[in-house]
């Protein structure tokens, strides 16, 4: 008799209320205090693709937390130690940095999964938040913390400058250019009071669970207006922090002279003048 082996659990799972409109993705890894490897980085854009697949169902918000005590102590070290031996391949300079350039390309496309999926992704912080785990939460719409929660850009403790996303997102989200690169240069610990008073976060809960709890409530109520309007919205948002203020208003008119026409905009007034809540079509 062949012994059956045990299915290990997915290391990040989801799920989705239909009624609400709301999917829930969890990273599931507790026994590493959810630290990234490379295929969960992979199975992280995969899971955010799956989830906001229209022809499958009608997620309108998504919420993105942890199914344990830290949302992620970063790049896990076996995946670390596996980028120095890359650079290490070959004696010619320039291939060995083709090498690397082959392994974190994908790394940037992976953790900005949740700037690129056509809804907002509300993000719920708790515990350890450090090093990739700033790279996914700078890509995300709205993040919230519980007071337990300890942030570090640490890449530089490690001899290196974060190269996933943090440099380029986390000082266009926060409040105080000092603040970031203090923080960048010396990879310390920040708390989730300090993460408030620099606008990293907006709010702080006193439980991960309330965290949980709160994201989900703005999930929600995203997820009651125009999914029209909130996707295009997003796209803006993200567009015109990259670019200048008049080619942005270049990108929304574009966009509008098609979302105008949508029939979003006559559920949405008239629901308002009869004080009801609007029902609108999946996208």
């Amino acid at each position: 008799m062949t012994e059956k082996k045990d299915t290990p659990a997915p290391s990040i799972i989801w799920d989705y209320n239909p009624v609400d409109k709301v999917a829930t993705v969890s990273l599931n890894r507790p026994s590493k205090m959810n630290a990234l490897s490379f295929d969960m980085f992979a199975e992280f854009e995969k899971v955010f693709e799956t989830v906001t697949n229209p022809t499958e169902r009608d997620v309108r918000a998504i919420v993105l937390t942890s199914t344990s005590k830290h949302f992620t102590a970063g790049l896990d070290l076996t995946a670390a130690a596996s980028i120095g031996q890359s650079s290490a391949l070959s004696d010619d300079v320039a291939r060995a940095a083709l090498a690397l350039q082959r392994l974190v390309g994908p790394l940037q496309r992976q953790t900005g999964a949740v700037e690129k999926c056509r809804v907002p992704v509300i993000c719920a912080l708790s515990g350890y938040v450090i090093g990739a785990g700033l790279d996914i939460s700078s890509a995300c719409d709205i993040r919230i913390a519980s007071k337990d929660a300890k942030f570090s850009i640490r890449e530089i403790d490690i001899g290196m400058c974060a190269d996933i996303g943090t440099i380029q997102r986390f000082q266009k989200v926060c409040g105080s250019d000092t603040w970031f690169r203090e923080l960048a240069y010396t990879g310390r610990y920040f708390d989730a009071k300090e993460a408030l008073q620099q606008g990293y976060v907006s709010y702080v809960t006193e439980t991960k669970e309330e965290c949980d709890k709160k994201a989900y409530e703005i999930a929600k109520e995203i997820a009651s207006k125009s999914p029209v309007g909130i996707a295009t919205l997003k796209q803006n948002i993200v567009y015109s922090r990259d670019h200048t203020v008049e080619e942005g208003l270049n990108h929304i008119l574009l966009l509008n002279i098609s979302m105008l026409q949508t029939k979003d905009m006559e559920k949405a007034v008239m629901a308002n003048f009869q004080k009801q809540k609007a029902e609108f079509p999946k996208l």
